[in-house]
């Protein structure tokens, strides 16, 4: 009965006055002290699993916290150098997500096995870029064979 647990702290700020005056820029209007774009500050992924003989399954929970979504470390989705509403700026979505995999160990050499991906098919916003809101992952599964020589 495996179990794991990893989780991540970030604190990662500007320690200078960004110089860019370009509207376009994630990284124009930020000041000593705001948050990097993109970068959570907490992150963690726990999971447990199970093994019987050739048979194994997995389950594990994801969980990243909201991240700005540009220097200036601001809620609002107005551009703070023009003054007008733009769906860049903001920030993102906080998420949890359940992950499941299984597998049969065929023989030495050939393994099959299966991944879930977002199994409960949560909807999230992870990027806000190139053009506005972008989704997370949907529910997602792939199965395949590997085989090792």
């Amino acid at each position: 009965n495996p179990w794991h647990a990893n989780f991540t702290y970030t604190n990662a700020k500007f320690t200078e006055v960004n110089p860019s005056t370009s509207a376009e820029s994630v990284f124009s209007a930020a000041a000593v002290g705001n948050f990097v774009p993109y970068i959570p500050q907490w992150q963690f992924n726990v999971g447990t699993g199970l093994i019987i003989r050739k048979f194994s399954v997995n389950a594990a929970v994801r969980y990243v916290a909201e991240t700005f979504a540009t220097g200036n470390t601001s809620s609002s989705q107005i551009n703070p150098l023009t003054g007008v509403l733009d769906s860049r700026f903001g920030t993102t979505d906080s998420f949890a997500v359940l992950d499941l995999s299984s597998s049969y160990q065929y023989n030495k050499n050939m393994k099959f096995f299966t991944n879930f991906y977002n199994v409960s098919n949560s909807q999230y916003m992870v990027t806000r870029l190139p053009e506005g809101p972008r989704p997370g992952t949907p529910l997602l599964m792939f199965a395949g064979i590997e085989v090792s020589f």
